[in-house]
């Protein structure tokens, strides 16, 4: 099970207040307004979003699913990962250089 390829890029947001539990009826949004961006290439769209909320203290966690048809490569340099969150624009840089585990992209 552990040689399995994933089909996806996960992206994960975190620690997402229990007050903006709205996010669960807004699956359709959060799919059109997210996507991972690289420099001079199309931005991927995620094709699926899940929540999961935390039974101890109700902190959401979101999680993109992003095909990975349109592979990411080192010679990508940055991944940039961009969404809204209701009234709010989120993102995040990873720079892919620290992301390599034995001579290989791990995402």
């Amino acid at each position: 099970m552990l040689d399995q390829a994933e089909p996806f890029y996960a992206g994960t947001l975190f620690g997402i207040p229990p007050s903006m539990s709205v996010l669960g009826t807004m699956r359709d949004a959060l799919i059109a307004e997210t996507s991972l961006r690289r420099k001079d290439r199309e931005p991927i769209v995620p094709e699926d979003v899940r929540l999961f909320q935390n039974a101890d203290d109700g902190m959401i966690r979101v999680i993109f699913l992003f095909p990975k048809a349109d592979v990411i490569t080192p010679d990508d340099k940055d991944v940039e990962l961009v969404t809204w969150l209701i009234d709010s624009e989120a993102k995040k840089t990873f720079k892919l250089e620290d992301m390599m585990f034995n001579g290989t992209l791990a995402l």
